[in-house]
């Protein structure tokens, strides 16, 4: 493996790797002392979902190849879909978000996981993560609504959005007049990101690690990432420490490779068996195959239903 970024070391992610995945088996067992049961199932749920994100994020830092990291990106979702199921059963609302954007490191974390799911071109698992946001937050912040609206057309126009800083200049880079313009915003936006997060706990955790103990899993603006690729911003002389830069070359060649695939209208034949998935429809995933003709769903919302292509199995 080739790590990714240099304050991390062979030994500190073996060792830490092997941390949480033992501490996540222990709270599966554990009994968490809360007020309810549903309260300590939340909590349970919760760091469980942490665990899951901070390992697929320190696999990254690692180096660990962008295909076996697709792979186990879905395990992350699944964590953070059990953690809206077991907070909405605390809080008695079966649409809450496990992620609030209103709190600047839930926000980073909501655009971050939508962003690798977009760059690592598993949009099957891009939809069920906007399924378990949009219910408390869809057409409240402009970024969030970029971000979605280019895989998810017909989103809303927005002028409003949760944080300023830092993600002003990254919403000027999707505005920008033209490409020299949005390439600066973007190189911009990598400087200003991680003094931005000086308040949340994770800032500076690579200052505390030692060889096998630590909170440090990675600093990366995933969502930079994902906002160069789905709106064609120039990266060429991009190389700050926490631009994902090969992840977004991996989307772009992937891209390349799934070619006129990529997308079908209902009512066209299936252009290639495997798995698709639609906006017009929770939980859409299915497996079709070449030459069917692709379902719709008049009583959506989104107009034309679109089917998207995931996977081959």
């Amino acid at each position: 493996m080739k790590i990714r970024q240099s304050f991390l070391t062979e030994t500190y992610y073996s060792h830490m790797h092997e941390f949480l995945t033992a501490d996540t088996s222990k709270l599966e067992k554990a009994e968490l002392t809360a007020d309810s049961i549903e309260q300590a199932d939340s909590l349970r749920a919760m760091l469980m979902a942490d665990n899951e994100f901070f390992s697929w994020v320190l696999s990254y830092t690692a180096g660990k190849r962008l295909s076996d990291l697709s792979s186990q990106f879905e395990s992350v979702v699944l964590a953070y879909e059990r953690y809206q199921k077991a907070q909405g059963l605390f809080q008695r609302d079966s649409l809450i978000s496990p992620l609030g954007l209103e709190n600047l490191e839930d926000y980073e974390r909501s655009l971050q996981l939508i962003s690798i799911a977009i760059l690592i071109g598993r949009l099957d698992l891009f939809e069920r993560l906007v399924n378990i946001i949009d219910p408390s937050y869809r057409s409240e912040d402009a970024l969030y609504e970029e971000i979605v609206g280019k895989i998810q057309p017909g989103r809303a126009n927005l002028e409003e959005w949760y944080h300023d800083q830092p993600y002003r200049t990254l919403l000027d880079a999707i505005d920008a007049e033209d490409k020299q313009s949005a390439a600066n915003l973007l190189s911009q936006y990598c400087k200003i990101w991680y003094p931005a997060f000086k308040s949340c706990p994770w800032h500076n955790s690579h200052l505390s690690m030692t060889s096998t103990e630590g909170t440090y899993f990675g600093y990366w603006a995933f969502e930079a990432g994902a906002v160069t690729y789905l709106y064609g911003i120039d990266d060429s002389q991009i190389n700050h420490m926490v631009y994902p830069k090969d992840l977004v070359a991996y989307a772009r060649n992937k891209k390349e490779q799934d070619g006129s695939q990529l997308k079908v209208y209902a009512g066209e034949p299936c252009p290639r068996s495997g798995y698709w998935f639609c906006s017009a429809k929770q939980n859409s995933l299915q497996y079709f195959k070449q030459g069917v003709i692709m379902p719709t769903f008049p009583e959506s919302k989104w107009g034309a239903t679109i089917w998207y292509w995931s996977r081959d199995s």
